[in-house]
């Protein structure tokens, strides 16, 4: 889905699913247990790699912190100075 650029007729930008996106940014930083193995998925019942996160981690608060802690790992709740400074040393 796409929304309008404010102020710029005929532009439009793709629409960021937030929920999506942590979902597949958590199931691409997992190593173990393999969130892709169809086995493992079909034992629990799912289709997707995302599906079987959710099926492993049913409780809203570790899912939270798992979240949280990728984020975190893979430098993603870094500030654009933070990362310069850190280039730099």
């Amino acid at each position: 889905m796409e929304v309008q650029v404010t102020g710029k007729p005929n532009l439009f930008r793709p629409r960021l699913n937030s929920t999506q996106y942590i979902a597949k940014v958590i199931t691409n930083s997992v190593v173990y247990p393999d969130l892709y193995d169809k086995e493992l998925q079909d034992s629990y019942g799912v289709m997707t790699p995302e599906e079987l996160l959710y099926a492993l981690v049913d409780d809203a608060g570790e899912y939270q912190d798992l979240m949280v802690w990728i984020q975190q790992f893979q430098g993603l709740t870094k500030g654009l100075e933070e990362k310069i400074e850190e280039a730099k040393n």
